[in-house]
Parts: structure tokens; sequence; C-alpha cells
């Protein structure tokens, strides 16, 4: 009824919900990182990285990673942001990609921590973003980050670029 009588107004009023809605996210993954952050600001970046990697055991697929040895933060959003990245790309590698080989690479580029993994287990011609894509690109857009994902036909690759503020 709003949208018929008055189009100004009910524009007005969708992008004040949007905005408290978007505000209301955000306290809660505020909430939640504050109550179920396991990552102690004393614990290393390239510690974390490794942790996660090895975590993935002698599975389907063969893990060959670089992790720069001056890869740290202090902000533990980052460490984070970084734990959760990879524990979804694995995931998805596990549970969307029939592959065989894994290339994780971690480095720094000036002061952002980048992330880059590729595999080859590419089983069809377009993917589809689902929630595990979906999650990494918010945390990241969270920490003014940015992500690539690009697929061939026997290439799937996530880069990522976080700020390490």
């Amino acid at each position: 009824a709003v949208r018929k009588n008055s189009p100004e107004k009910a524009d007005e009023m969708l992008k004040n919900a949007m905005r408290l809605t978007k505000n209301a996210l955000s306290d809660v993954r505020e909430s939640v990182f504050a109550f179920n952050n396991p990552i102690h600001e004393s614990i290393l970046l390239g510690e974390i990285a490794k942790d996660i990697i090895r975590s993935q055991g002698s599975g389907a697929f063969e893990i060959k990673s670089k992790i720069d040895p001056s890869l740290e933060t202090s902000n533990t959003k980052v460490k984070w942001a970084v734990y959760r990245i990879l524990q979804e790309a694995f995931n998805n590698i596990k549970r969307h990609a029939n592959a065989t080989f894994v290339i994780c690479n971690l480095y720094k580029s000036g002061n952002d921590i980048n992330i880059e993994i590729q595999n080859d287990g590419v089983e069809s011609p377009v993917y589809q973003e689902g929630f595990g894509l979906l999650g990494i690109r918010e945390r990241i857009a969270a920490l003014n980050g940015e992500a690539e994902i690009t697929q061939t036909e026997n290439k799937f690759m996530l880069k990522v670029r976080i700020p390490n503020e």
C-alpha cells in the first residue's frame, strides 16, 4: 500500500530497513566472534595456516603449500578470517571438487595478506556460488579486502587479498 501511494517513502523505508539489517548482522557477527574465537593473538598466522592444511590429512587430494615466513598480524579478526577462509575453501574442495591436487599459497604483498588456492577438480564448465563462497566473500568484504574466483576447464582458483590493518 505504501509503495502505491508514496513510492519515494517506500524506497526510503526499504533503504532504512536494509541499513538496520546490515547493522544488526554486523553486531551479531561481532558477538559470535567474541564468544567463539578460538584464535588467540599469540598464535602465529603461519601456524594457523599450517594447522588447517595439516588437518586435511591424507585425503583424496595432494596439497602443495607455500607459507611466507614473514606472514604475520596481531589483528585477531584477520587471523580468524584467514582461518575460516582456509577452512571453507578446503571444505568446498572436499565437497564439490573431484580434485587430485591442491596448491595453497599464503604471502604478504606490501601490508596485505594474500591467499591463493587452486585445485584441479573442475567438474562442470560453470561453478555456482553457494553459501561457502558467499561466506568467504562476506568475511573478506568486512575487512575491506577483495576476492577473485576464476575457473577454467581444468582449474578452479580462489585469490584473496586482506588488508593487514
